[in-house]
Parts: structure tokens; C-alpha cells; sequence
């Protein structure tokens, strides 16, 4: 084969494959239209395919390959007018080529002089018009949209013209072949179209991520930017007339996370577009969207942006893109605007000192307010003044950072040195790390500005703790991988099965119970799950968790193990409790799931046909419960390791888990006034342990009373 034909189809059988899968992914209807406008030229070369490996199929396939591809002009004038309304006679019209020329083909063959001269005459007249329609929708929109925008018109532009030359070739030859030249001019502009729908529908991501930092960058000048006098509302207008531009949107607003609208103002130059006035039928209502942009600042989401469209736009993801790049931006921009006008004011309020004493104090009270370390330095870097704030942020008693070198508490090193050029009064940012008293580093965040205090040079800065944002976003982060990798596999499990128990009567009996038994451990292990995320979540905000009663621990053992029994049928499970045990203070529910996650604990790691002995123990003034098996067991210094939060011992990835139960069985232990304890057998394998004290009455004196002896002596 060629190998020019043969790159021409594998970057159409490329394009068609990017574009199925995008449809399959998200399954809008422009996607399926993409798909649907490169399903016709896979469909043209599969005949290729077929000649040479089933050449009996090529009379039955051949009529249909023809008539995808004369399809694939009124496909695109179809995707089109998904896009942007087109005139319903261009639709028509496209149809009734479509239905003339395939009829032709079918009747009279491909060979035909009055076939092959409608082909050419519908593809020229479809494929142009779809071409200078796609040039002005790339007029209208701005950056690496634009781009592929007016690829996409080129390569569909070229792609028709290949269709003219090879027909017209075709007719000239009395439907035979070809002239040699027409066959390599054809090749030749078929390939640049193909590598222009490649370069349009399939391009590279770090291509993609060159043009939306260059256009972000070119935008941000303009966007960013902060009229002289104005505030956040300036910026945040001028990011909605960007957006409006970048997404050619009729409306854009911005709401922030508590659901209320960001204020725009877009000053005398920048009004919103007006709402259309069209009728629905002119407008195609149906056919408005909506996208949503989330736009993050420094620690997490700050707003989300809303652009409403006419027509599903194509391409839109790059423009969303830059605008979430802009979003970025501003959002900082209007952050450190806010923070520059609380500095501006303090700045201010210290070069009127001098000539305003009488209001020295209410000054001094707003800084004390402040949450932030502020702290005014000389012209040598030592402290002249602190805020009550700075002493508690550094850990120093009062008076005690006063004539301290600032760069003893923060590190400087980070703070670059203000241009030659720049102002002197220039407010510099940086993230940083403190010094306490106690030795400890802090991260902050740290803005210095240089002023004049009746002409003494002095340094305002601003010290903000930053540490909390490192720990939301660590448990942020932590519990978002539990709900995503542990409650995925037994809910996606649980689903299949009861979808396979619903939809084939005809399973047998041995295959239904196994399902069932698989139905039954996934929700187990579910429940076990989310009781340990519920406990979790009380653990990390300090929730009280029972008050103490009165449990018989022999008794309660007894029904856990049964229970557990049936839920690893493949383990034996022992349990050694003498009957004279006393009463022991705890919870019900709590002992319940503490024993069920150090059964479980076990059963995992033991592996089938494992061994589990249970056993409890009184030595006053402890009742001690003891879980052991035979499995691998653990290495000793981890032992103290294992009932901290999400840790897994080294070699026990084979076992599902997140880390979470000995925790949870941990803070449920201590809360009930015991300890616990794991170690390695002698004899091999792990063992894991609580104790418990006896329960009192109110206004027992002793441990243990007659009445509660003759309680513990029941049997279990």
C-alpha cells in the first residue's frame, strides 16, 4: 500500500477513535457529531482493509463506504448547526445532495459522468459553505480556540477540494482512473487536511498547555490589572468581560462559594452585552448551554463563573481553560488587593501619628483585632512595635519581641530585593517559615512595605499563619482517597451482583448463593467501613462518645464470635472466657466494634483457614480481652505504629483496608477508660489486646461488689 494513502488513513482512523472515545466519555450530542462527521472516511477506508483481506465483501461493502462518505457533508453542516444555528435551508439542502448522490451511486455506480459530477458540485458547495462557517465562528472567539477553529474550516476546506480534483480527475478520464498528476496533487492536499483535523480535533495536551499559558499570560496584562482607586469588583468585571470575549458568551456572572453574586463593576467601557430578542424559534432556545468555571485562589476554591451560550459550543474546554487561568489570577489579585488596602490604611494611620495622638489608642485597638502578626521595624531591621497577635503567632511573653531583629524570627532569605526602579513603598509577598520561642518552624506568609514615619524609614510587616492550609488540604486529601478507593469496590460490587441476580433468572442454585454470600461480605465490609468513618469523624472534632455501663463481656464476646463465624466461614475462630469474670465498665456498641475490627484485622491478614483464639482475663484491676491468630505477624517496632491513623505495615498491601480501624478501635478503647496494646507471638502470628476496668455503681467504694459477682457469674 501507499504509504502517503496509508497515513492518510491512520490519522483518520486516529481521529475517528479520539472522537468515539470523547463521545463515550461524555456523551453530548456535538460529540456525537464529531464522531459521527469521521465515522465516513473510516468507513470509506475499511474498504481498502476488505479489498485486500476479504475481497468477496468488497461488492457489498463498497456501495455502503460510498455512501458514508457522501454522507459526510451533510454530517458536518449537521455537527454545525449544533454549534451555531444554521439556515434551514443549508440543512436541506445538504440533505437532499446527501439523498441525490447517494441514490446515484447506488443506481448507477461510481463510474457514472452525471454521479460523479453532482458529487463533486454537492461536495464543493457543502464542504466550502461549512468551511467559511466554521472561519467565522474562529472570528469570534480568541487564543488556541481560534486556532482550531480555523484549522478545522481549512482542513474541511482542503478536504472538499480533494473530493473536486479526484472527481473532476475521474470525469475526465470517463470514470476511469486518473491521471498520475491528479492522483499526487489529491494525496498530497488529502494529507494536509488530515493532519489538519488532527491538529484541530486531537491535539497533543502539552501543546494545548503551551497555548493556554501563553494566552492566559497575554490576557492577565489586560484582565489582572486593577484600575487606579478600584477594588475587587473592578477586577472581578474585568474578568467577566474576558470571559465573555474568550467563551463568546451572552451573559456571564460569578458566584461565590456561599452561593451569593460576585458585584462586577465594568466600568463605562466594558457594558454586558444585551440579552437577545429574538424569538424561540430564531434563537433555537433549545440549543443555549451553560458552563460552569471554578475559579481557585491560594487554598482552594473562591467562586464559581457562569456563561451562558448560544448554542453547544465546540472546542469550548480551551477557552475553559484560560478562563480558569484568569479566574486563578484574579482571584489572588483581588485577595492581595485587600490585603494592600489594610496595609495602605495602617501605613496611613502610622504617618498620622504624630499629628493625631487622641486616636493613637482607637489605632492600636483595630491592629490588636487583627487575627495576623503586624509587626514595624527600623531602618536596621530591629522591632519597634508588635501586636498582641505577633507575641501569641511567635510564642513570646509581652515586650519581649521589642528590639528583636525580624530576621531572627522569619527567614528572610525567601524576600527578593525591591528593583532599582520600583517604588519604594512597593508591598513585596512571599511564603515563608517563622522562628517561635519554642524552637518550632511555621510556615507563613509574609508582606513587607517600606514607609517614612516623620522621616524615620520603618518596614510594616504582616505575618500570616499558613499552616492550616497545609493540614486542610492533607485531610481534605485523606478522607476524599478513603471515600474514592475503600467505598468504591463494595458498592461497585454489591451493585454487580444484585444487577446479575435481578436480570438472570436462570442462574443455578450454587452460583445465586455464592452471589449472595459475595452480596453479604461486600456489605459487611461496607457497614464496617462507614461505622469507622462515622467514629472517625466524632474522633477528629473531640465528640463525647457514650456514657459507662454495666457490660458482661463473656456474654457479649460470645454473640460477636457467632456472628463473625458466619461471616469467615473458612477461619476458626475460639473464644476462652472464664464464667466469674466481673462486670466491666464500656458500651455495648463501642466493644461491639472494637472487637469487630480486631476480628476482621485478623482474619485479613491471618489468610483462610486460619486460626483465632479469643481470650479474657481478670487481674485486678484489669479485665484484659486478647485477639490472636497465626498468621505472618508484624515486625516488633512497628507495634506502636499500627493504631495511628491510616498506617499499614510493611508487606500487608495484599490486604484491602485503609488504615483506619485500630484507630478507631484505639480512641473507642481509651474513651472507655482502657489501653491498648499489639505484639507478635512467640509462637508466630500477631495479637492484638484492650483492657477494661470493672464497673462501678455511683457510690461503690470498690472494684468489685457481691452484686456485681453474682451478675458476672451468669452464664454466658
Amino acid at each position: 500500500m501507499d504509504p502517503v494513502i496509508l497515513l492518510i488513513e491512520s490519522i483518520f482512523y486516529i481521529l475517528f477513535a479520539v472522537a468515539l472515545w470523547r463521545y463515550l466519555r461524555q456523551r453530548t450530542p456535538v460529540d456525537l457529531g464529531v464522531a459521527a462527521v469521521f465515522s465516513t472516511t473510516a468507513a470509506l477506508f475499511l474498504l481498502s482493509f476488505i479489498s485486500a483481506y476479504a475481497p468477496g465483501l468488497v461488492a457489498i461493502v463498497r456501495p455502503i463506504s460510498y455512501a458514508a462518505l457522501v454522507a459526510q457533508p451533510y454530517l458536518i453542516i449537521r455537527l454545525l448547526d449544533l454549534i451555531t444555528p444554521v439556515p434551514r435551508w443549508a440543512s436541506w439542502a445538504a440533505l437532499g445532495g446527501f439523498l441525490v448522490v447517494a441514490g446515484g451511486l447506488l443506481v448507477s455506480g461510481p463510474r457514472s459522468l452525471p454521479v460523479i459530477l453532482a458529487a463533486v458540485a454537492y461536495f464543493f458547495v457543502a464542504e466550502t459553505m461549512a468551511a467559511l462557517q466554521f472561519m467565522r465562528l474562529a472570528r469570534r472567539r480568541r487564543g488556541v480556540h481560534r486556532l482550531r477553529l480555523t484549522l478545522a474550516g481549512l482542513a474541511t476546506g482542503l478536504f472538499g477540494l480533494v473530493i473536486v480534483i479526484a472527481g473532476l480527475g475521474s470525469a475526465s478520464g470517463n470514470g476511469g482512473g486518473s491521471a498520475p498528476g491528479v492522483l499526487v496533487a489529491s494525496r498530497l492536499l488529502a494529507l494536509v487536511a488530515a493532519l489538519g483535523y488532527l491538529a484541530a480535533f486531537a491535539p497533543p495536551r502539552w501543546i494545548m498547555g503551551f497555548f493556554h499559558r501563553a494566552a492566559a499570560f497575554d490576557l492577565a496584562r489586560s484582565v489582572v490589572a486593577a484600575r487606579p482607586g478600584e477594588g475587587s469588583p473592578a477586577l472581578w468585571g474585568q474578568l467577566a468581560e474576558a470571559a465573555e470575549a474568550i467563551l463568546g458568551a451572552t451573559d456571564v456572572r460569578i458566584v461565590d462559594t456561599a452561593g451569593r453574586e460576585v458585584q462586577l463593576d465594568r466600568g463605562s467601557d466594558g457594558p454586558s452585552p444585551a440579552p437577545s430578542t429574538s424569538t424561540p424559534s430564531e434563537a433555537r432556545r433549545d440549543r443555549t448551554s451553560e458552563v460552569a468555571v471554578g475559579l481557585d485562589g491560594d487554598g482552594g476554591s473562591v467562586a464559581t463563573l457562569y456563561a451562558h451560550l448560544e448554542g453547544r459550543p465546540l472546542f469550548v474546554g480551551d477557552d475553559i481553560a484560560i478562563v480558569s487561568l484568569l479566574g486563578s489570577l484574579t482571584a489572588r489579585a483581588v485577595r492581595h488587593g485587600e490585603d494592600l488596602a489594610r496595609l495602605q490604611a495602617t501605613a496611613l494611620a502610622l504617618e498620622q501619628a504624630a499629628a493625631v495622638r487622641a486616636s493613637e489608642a482607637r489605632f492600636r485597638i483595630l491592629l490588636e483585632a487583627d487575627p495576623n502578626a503586624i509587626l514595624a521595624t527600623d531602618d536596621t531591621g530591629r522591632i519597634g512595635w508588635s501586636t498582641r497577635s505577633s507575641e501569641e503567632l511567635f510564642g513570646f511573653n509581652a515586650g519581649e519581641l521589642t528590639g528583636r531583629e525580624l530576621a531572627t524570627i522569619v527567614d528572610l532569605s525567601r524576600v527578593e530585593p525591591a528593583p532599582a526602579s520600583a517604588d519604594d513603598e512597593q508591598i513585596r509577598w512571599v511564603e515563608t517559615e517563622a522562628y517561635r520561642a519554642d524552637g518550632s518552624v511555621l510556615p507563613v506568609e509574609l508582606a513587607l512595605r517600606h514607609i517614612d514615619i516623620e522621616g524615620q524609614p520603618t518596614t510594616v510587616a504582616i505575618v500570616s499563619d499558613s499552616s492550616w492550609r497545609q493540614e486542610a488540604n492533607e485531610i481534605r486529601d485523606r478522607f476524599i482517597g478513603i471515600l474514592s478507593h475503600e467505598l468504591r469496590t463494595p458498592i461497585t460490587s454489591i451493585y454487580g451482583g444484585a444487577q446479575i441476580l435481578m436480570k438472570r433468572h436462570s442462574l443455578d442454585e450454587p452460583t445465586r448463593t455464592e452471589l449472595l454470600a459475595g452480596l453479604a461480605d461486600e456489605s459487611d465490609r461496607l457497614q464496617r467501613m462507614i461505622e469507622n468513618l462515622l467514629i472517625l469523624a466524632r474522633v477528629e472534632r473531640g465528640a463525647e462518645f457514650f456514657e459507662a455501663r454495666p457490660v458482661l463481656v463473656q456474654r457479649l464476646l460470645a454473640q460477636i464470635i457467632e456472628r463473625e463465624r458466619v461471616l469467615w466461614p473458612s477461619l476458626t475462630i475460639s473464644l476462652d472466657a472464664p464464667s466469674t469474670l466481673p462486670v466491666i465498665s464500656g458500651d455495648e456498641d463501642q466493644l461491639t466494634q472494637v472487637m469487630r475490627n480486631f476480628l476482621s484485622n485478623a482474619a485479613k491478614y491471618a489468610g483462610d483457614n486460619a486460626h483465632i483464639d479469643v481470650q479474657v482475663r481478670y487481674a485486678a484491676p484489669w479485665v484484659s480481652v486478647t485477639v490472636g491468630d497465626d498468621g505472618p505477624g508484624f515486625p516488633s517496632a512497628a507495634a506502636d505504629d499500627l493504631f495511628s491513623l491510616y498506617y499499614r505495615a510493611a508487606g500487608s498491601e495484599a490486604a484491602s483496608g485503609a488504615g483506619i480501624g485500630l484507630y478507631v478501635c484505639r480512641h473507642l478503647v481509651e474513651a472507655m477508660g482502657g489501653t491498648v496494646w499489639a505484639r507478635s507471638r512467640p509462637t508466630g502470628g500477631a495479637e492484638f489486646g484492650f483492657t477494661l476496668a470493672p464497673y462501678l455503681e455511683p457510690d461503690d467504694d470498690v472494684p468489685t461488689t457481691e452484686r456485681q459477682r453474682g451478675i458476672a457469674e451468669i452464664p454466658a
